[in-house]
């Protein structure tokens, strides 16, 4: 491979996420986020399904698909981590 050749393709990454019952508070935390997407290289999908939430991210590239994960698996982590917490 060259210097400087090109090494864009398209990516896809799906995870499913295993939350049990903080599922749903989690799911509902982050819809706001998906609405507000800092890269058009970018695209996002939540899904939620028997406990779990599916993540999807398309990207144009593996350096935004990496980033991508990154961002949204610690937004899940954060979101479950805050529901776990109990209200007094």
């Amino acid at each position: 491979m060259q210097k400087g050749q090109d090494l864009k393709r398209a990516c896809r990454a799906e995870i499913d996420v295993l939350l049990g019952d903080s599922a749903e508070v989690v799911y509902r935390s982050l819809l706001p986020e998906l609405n507000e997407s800092p890269s058009s290289r970018s695209t996002v999908s939540l899904n939620l399904h028997n406990g779990s939430l599916r993540l999807i991210i398309s990207s144009d590239d593996t350096v935004m698909l990496r980033a991508g994960l990154n961002t949204w698996l610690r937004l899940i982590k954060t979101a479950y981590e805050s529901a776990l917490i109990p209200i007094m």
